[in-house]
């Protein structure tokens, strides 16, 4: 199994996120929240699939990893986030999304932010945003342990190895694109 780790888009579907970002005023002047989707953004699968785009045209699509089943997000901001109160709770937390995803054969694509490993020593400009009264030395160590669990389990690799794969595989399903609102599993 791999991992895709890439740093990228930000997908604000869960009701924390939308809490964390789009709810703080500060931070709702940088993201734009409603281009994330709504709730039924959180019906999509968690493994990786096609959008049926009109003639022969289609967009793979792969997920931003959230706890197959139940849904909740565990990238490394939300990963850190529990880890300011218990680097236990954050291990826990990250051996179930593990656990969970070995059982249902899904691949995490692991999303990373920059703001994951910097602070606000940094960017003083970014103290608003969550996490960034964390020094960077402890961001380091929990990435760094974070990354060694997930390679016990899956091959770290970038978005682009991981996109590869995922074409040569035949089984994934296809959604049109026109009704998104159909999509769920």
């Amino acid at each position: 199994s791999r991992v895709m780790i890439t740093a990228g888009s930000l997908g604000f579907y869960h009701p924390f996120g939308r809490i964390l970002f789009c709810d703080n005023d500060v931070l709702k002047s940088f993201v734009p929240c409603g281009l994330f989707g709504d709730w039924t953004a959180g019906l999509r699968p968690v493994k990786p699939y096609y959008w049926q785009l009109g003639g022969n045209r289609k967009l793979l699509e792969i997920p931003v990893s959230t706890i197959p089943y139940i849904k909740m997000p565990f990238h490394m901001s939300y990963l850190l986030y529990l880890g300011r109160y218990s680097k236990t709770i954050m291990n826990l937390y990250l051996g179930i999304a593990i656990m969970l995803c070995r059982i249902s054969r899904t691949e995490p694509s692991f999303l990373l932010h920059p703001l994951d490993l910097l602070s606000k020593t940094h960017v003083p400009e970014l103290t608003f945003f969550p996490g960034m009264d964390m020094s960077s030395d402890r961001k380091l160590e929990y990435f760094e342990t974070v990354l060694r669990r997930l390679a016990k389990h899956f091959r770290l690799v970038s978005m682009s190895v991981h996109a590869r794969a995922i074409l040569h595989e035949k089984h994934l399903k296809s959604y049109n694109g026109e009704s998104s609102r159909s999509i769920a599993g």
